[in-house]
């Protein structure tokens, strides 16, 4: 009797060594798999950062070979930043009501 409580003891204790081995092998890999999807990640990123570089320069060279095409550019930034300009005070205005009747 003493014996079969013996081996069903080591058989308990190896299975959840085995259990717990799975886990960490399914733990190692999934971090594994997110590793790499962020190194994909990471270069995709560095290679769109090179493309709109190079597109940013290729406009630049347009723009002072073609006046009006750097006046069009010019009057786009602007009316970009004047947006921007409004959008951060109605952001900051509704913020300061909130706190005024909150």
């Amino acid at each position: 009797f003493l014996l079969y409580i013996c081996r069903f003891m080591e058989a308990v204790v190896s299975t959840q060594s085995t259990g717990e081995n799975e886990n960490i092998t399914g733990a190692d890999s999934l971090t594994t798999d997110a590793i790499s999807i962020a190194i994909a990640t990471k270069e995709n990123i560095y290679t769109q950062r090179s493309s709109l570089n190079n597109i940013s320069g290729k406009m630049g060279t347009i723009a002072k070979k073609l006046p009006l095409i750097g006046g069009l550019m010019n009057k786009i930034n602007l009316r970009s930043r004047r947006d921007s300009i409004i959008i951060g005070g109605v952001i900051t205005g509704c913020l300061i009501l909130m706190f005024m009747f909150s």
